[in-house]
């Protein structure tokens, strides 16, 4: 059994990652907590402990996620975020969208099937 300090959401959000220097790349969150992402990216431009930025553009918004690279594997990165209130407000903001995104493509699947 998985012991988190904050559960994960599964997800497919395309995301613009940006490092220290200023490169950019694309990656998607495939799940993200209050206080961690996981990236689908190429994980080889990247080392353990950088710090990141991470743009997901939503249609009402656009949030911004900070934090260090803590594991890299063959598929992607995850990035631990920033113990900060700025960021606990991004995350939880972007976690609140996602989570009604899903909840309102289930409402219309519903409706779909009930026609």
């Amino acid at each position: 059994m998985e012991h988190r300090a904050s559960p994960r959401t599964n997800t497919d959000l395309l995301v613009e990652i940006i490092s220290p220097c200023g490169d950019r790349a694309a990656g998607r969150i495939k799940n993200l907590s209050l206080l961690g992402v996981f990236i689908s990216s190429n994980p080889d431009p990247y080392r353990l402990y950088q710090s990141l930025t991470v743009l997901v553009h939503l249609a009402d918004a656009v949030y911004t996620l900070k934090g260090q690279i803590v594991r890299k594997q063959a598929n992607g990165i995850a990035l631990e975020l920033e113990a900060s209130a700025a960021s606990y407000h991004q995350s939880s903001g972007l976690l609140r969208a996602v989570k009604q995104e899903m909840t309102e493509e289930q409402s219309m699947k519903g409706r779909i099937v009930n026609q």
